[in-house]
């Protein structure tokens, strides 16, 4: 099982896509848009749990919306995908 936390103040553009690739350790070419994260995330094969923090619906912005939906859609048709928002505290 892969487990990637995600700063979700990333989703608010296409800048996305690199930071996702990134994090995710894909190798190759995928475009930098949501088809393709689509379709790569699709064919993986093995348990994936992504988890993200700083996330808030208010702020995400209309593309961030969009990453969001096609992350949950991901969700909700492959079994091996889980995707959990957290929130992550500091102590002194």
């Amino acid at each position: 099982m892969r487990t990637v936390l995600i700063d979700a103040n990333r989703m608010k553009d296409r800048d996305f896509h690199k930071y996702f690739k990134i994090k995710l350790n894909l190798k190759g070419y995928h475009g930098n848009n949501l088809d393709a994260m689509y379709d790569v995330l699709s064919t993986l094969r093995e348990d994936l749990r992504i988890y993200a923090y700083n996330f808030d619906h208010d702020t995400l912005g209309d593309y961030g919306e969009s990453i969001w939906r096609t992350l949950m859609e991901l969700q909700m048709q492959k079994d091996n995908i889980s995707l959990r928002t957290v929130k992550i505290c500091r102590r002194y």
